[in-house]
């Protein structure tokens, strides 16, 4: 059966501060564009504000054949009610599901919510196109959909040469109402390690595969063309190969955009060296982060992160000292950690002049060594029915506790932690605003505010005026070139 008309729709998601999105939803964009040309389609990312009332006049005005969804396991419950909502209104319109959520739960998905008709797991872009296009649904890869009362899900597969994929345009995006007017990219997919808390290897596979210098700097170049200076780099593990990224660093040198780039998204540390960081530095990188994720050796083992803390120090002194905004992501309440462990993670923050340190609640997902770690132990706080539909990696709310960190530690130590992130936040700003006396360590006092942070993720006008004025304060930033 072929649908001709597709919506295609993002999920709002709980994120504080009424915030609106940074960005366009990636994934969302590499659906619409595999469908350009092929399927008439429309899009409503309701992150933008819209509500289920909006969805269903959308759906009312432009009637499409089917519905496709992208949706992360956070909020889920709300999501189904979404779509059991459309299903009351729209008996006969098909839902297909895609994203992190359907990719880490499958056939369970498909049992607990009865609206979802068809569901994606891993790479989902091609496969959508072709349930619209009428192709035969055995020959789809990696689709579920229900036969006789029951589930029938296709193998996955991945796609081998990301070259060929067509990169986001977001055409039929709002794209003036994001946040901020920064584009993300996406370069590889898939990361080849198998860290006990990462569902990477279900949603999106191990096989690392990149996409070449040439086709990133051909991506950024369009974007430039429209007006865009601010790229972010959306991958797993943008630096596995240290020579692709040497070279795109050539090409970026020869265009001259005048652009910036952030991995905020995280490095591995064992994948730089101080030529490379310098490369980065030069061609136009502004911001690097690092999964840190433990202040010691014995906790990295522990999480198999296969790289060393004096390996993490030396690659996080040396962007320190190229001029670098370093990010730096913790883990608290690992497996094993005791207090003293913790405690070795916030000397390690407080260490080196990093720009923020983010300290998260951590969090077991199914299909990960961590999840089955816990429930064999039986040391879930919460069911995780409940707190993967609610949990924030930023609340001070433990999933579950172990011998060595009860729940009253774990809280005690995740208000501790964020205190930590405040102290380097303020800082790191006290620090770019010292050159301006007074006033700027009452703009650090001002813009660090509860109040000011609300306004700065809520409105897209502050902001922008937020970014001009951290592009203006990294001018007068340290930077030695290798």
């Amino acid at each position: 059966m072929r649908y001709p008309r597709a919506l295609l729709v993002g999920l709002q998601y709980p994120m504080g501060y009424n915030r609106l999105p940074n960005q366009p939803p990636t994934g969302l964009g590499y659906v619409a564009e595999a469908l350009e040309g092929v399927v008439d389609y429309d899009v409503l990312d309701m992150a933008l504000g819209y509500t289920g009332d909006d969805l269903l006049g959308r759906i009312g005005q432009f009637r499409p054949d089917i519905v496709g969804v992208s949706m992360m396991t956070f909020g889920y419950l709300r999501a189904y009610d979404l779509f059991a909502r459309v299903r009351r209104e729209h008996p006969s319109l098909p839902i297909a599901v895609g994203g992190a959520h359907m990719s880490t739960f499958r056939r369970k998905a498909m049992a607990d919510c009865p609206a979802i008709d068809y569901g994606f797991v891993m790479e989902g872009e091609t496969s959508f196109r072709e349930l619209c296009l009428g192709t035969d649904l055995e020959a789809i890869r990696g689709i579920l959909y229900r036969k006789g009362g029951e589930v029938v899900e296709t193998p996955p597969g991945v796609i081998e040469r990301l070259d060929d994929v067509q990169v986001p345009r977001y055409g039929r995006f709002e794209l003036p109402r994001y946040l901020v007017k920064r584009m993300n990219i996406v370069t590889s997919r898939g990361c080849p390690y198998r860290c006990t808390y990462c569902p990477v290897e279900s949603a999106i596979g191990r096989r690392f595969r990149p996409r070449s210098p040439e086709s990133i700097v051909a991506e950024i170049g369009y974007w430039h063309d429209r007006g865009y200076r601010d790229f972010g780099i959306a991958d797993d593990n943008f630096s596995l190969l240290p020579e692709r990224v040497d070279a795109l660093c050539g090409l970026l040198e020869e265009r001259r955009l005048g652009i910036t780039l952030e991995c905020s998204n995280g490095l591995r540390a064992d994948s730089v060296d101080e030529r490379l960081l310098g490369r980065m530095r030069t061609a136009g990188f502004r911001t690097v982060a690092f999964g840190v994720e433990a202040g010691n050796n014995r906790m990295l083992r522990v999480l198999r992160k296969q790289e060393s803390i004096e390996v993490i120090e030396n690659a996080i002194r040396i962007s320190c000292d190229l001029g670098f905004d370093v990010i730096l992501f913790f883990l608290v309440g690992s497996p094993t950690e005791t207090w003293d462990d913790v405690q070795q993670s916030i000397a390690l923050a407080r260490k080196y002049p990093v720009s923020d340190a983010r300290f998260y609640n951590i969090i077991p997902f199914p299909n990960t060594e961590l999840f089955e770690w816990v429930k064999s132990r039986n040391y879930f706080l919460r069911e995780p029915e409940a707190y993967l539909n609610d949990a924030s990696l930023f609340e001070n709310s433990p999933c579950f506790e172990t011998p060595e960190l009860n729940e009253a530690a774990r809280r005690e130590l995740l208000t501790l932690t964020a205190g930590v992130t405040k102290e380097i936040r303020r800082n790191a700003l006290t620090r770019r605003l010292k050159r301006f006396g007074p006033a700027g360590r009452l703009a650090a006092s001002v813009f660090l505010s509860r109040w000011f942070r609300s306004l700065y993720l809520g409105n897209r006008h502050v902001r922008a005026a937020g970014e001009r004025l951290k592009a203006l304060l990294d001018t007068g930033r340290p930077h030695r070139a290798r």
